[in-house]
């Protein structure tokens, strides 16, 4: 377990669990009512056509921005990110899932491994490395914000018409429109696999995609090359600047991506309703009656943008989600 679990900072405060967990209560770093910007259009109009004829119109256009703050950040989420070690963490390896690897020579790793007994100390040399999983930011924070928009419009148009019989008949068409496009930021797990090793920096000359190639040995936290250590440790909070336990500020910008989605709703309606009255008499008046018929096409669809995106390069998920229901 991480030294230092059990910090509070200003915000909240970490707690250990089981199997050599921290944890921490990140509800404080939400709000209860999010910053919100809201436009509002709407007008009506309605005219006659002849003595039993009108037509009627409306337009509605809604816009919503809306700022939320969230946990600082969120785990990683390479195959098995939930899951963690069943007993000893030296019984994860490599091939675990979920888990990053932490070399010796990470200044993290170092500094924690000189508060164990020697025995211990063998025990990690002769398993290579630790394995991390959990989140890049957390107790310390801040909040991390996202922002979402939303846009509505509605467009009505309907005719109606009295028969000389006493009858009315209104028929309309109905066309909505809503969006919803946001954004947060995430840790790209293969990045913060690079900050492990020691190779964080958009402008570190890192050689080819392997981490561990040897021919990234001399690079490994050379800051005048642009590389950075990340220390996933406790020890990092508080840390003076330029030692070896801190973490470069370019060290977050380098593994956090932007995660951004699309959602789009359609929907038209079509229907007709004749109403009017019975010959039959009841306490109140006559027997009113109605009947109506209705169309209504649906459709939604849903994006993740296709990307998650950082300075350099762009990852393109080819994924998406289309559903579209007709019911007459």
């Amino acid at each position: 377990m991480d030294p230092k679990c059990g910090y509070a900072s200003e915000y909240t405060s970490s707690f250990p669990l089981s199997l050599g967990r921290c944890g921490y209560n990140y509800t404080p770093f939400f709000n209860l009512i999010d910053e919100q910007e809201r436009k509002k259009f709407y007008a009506q109009v309605e005219f006659d056509i002849t003595d039993s004829t009108s037509v009627y119109m409306d337009v509605l256009y809604a816009d919503l921005e809306g700022w939320y703050n969230t946990s600082p950040s969120f785990p990683h989420t390479n195959p098995g990110s939930s899951n963690y070690c069943a007993g000893d963490p030296l019984t994860c390896t490599s091939a675990v899932p979920y888990f990053m690897y932490v070399p010796l020579n990470n200044p993290g790793a170092v500094d924690f491994l000189s508060t164990l007994s020697a025995e211990r100390q063998a025990q990690y040399q002769a398993a290579g490395g630790l394995h991390f999983w959990g989140r890049t930011l957390a107790v310390e924070g801040p909040s991390q914000s996202g922002k979402r928009f939303h846009e509505t419009m509605r467009l009505n148009a309907g005719v109606l018409h009295s028969f000389d019989n006493g009858m009315d008949l209104d028929v309309s068409v109905t066309y909505t429109n809503h969006s919803v496009d946001g954004f947060t930021y995430d840790p790209l797990h293969l990045r913060v696999q690079d900050a492990l090793a020691g190779l964080a920096g958009h402008n570190c000359p890192r050689v080819g995609s392997n981490p561990w190639d040897a021919a990234n040995d001399a690079l490994r936290g050379d800051t005048a090359s642009g590389c950075y250590w990340y220390n996933p440790f406790g020890t990092a909070i508080g840390a003076t600047g330029g030692s070896a336990l801190a973490n470069h500020p370019s060290v977050r910008q380098y593994f956090n991506g932007v995660a951004s989605s699309i959602t789009q709703v359609e929907n038209v309606v079509t229907e007709a309703t004749l109403v009017g009255e019975s010959d039959i008499e009841m306490g109140g008046g006559n027997l009113a009656w109605a009947v109506g018929y209705q169309y209504r096409w649906w459709d939604s669809q849903y994006n993740p943008t296709g990307e998650i995106e950082w300075m350099d390069h762009k990852i393109h998920l080819l994924c998406s989600w289309e559903y579209r229901r007709r019911v007459i």
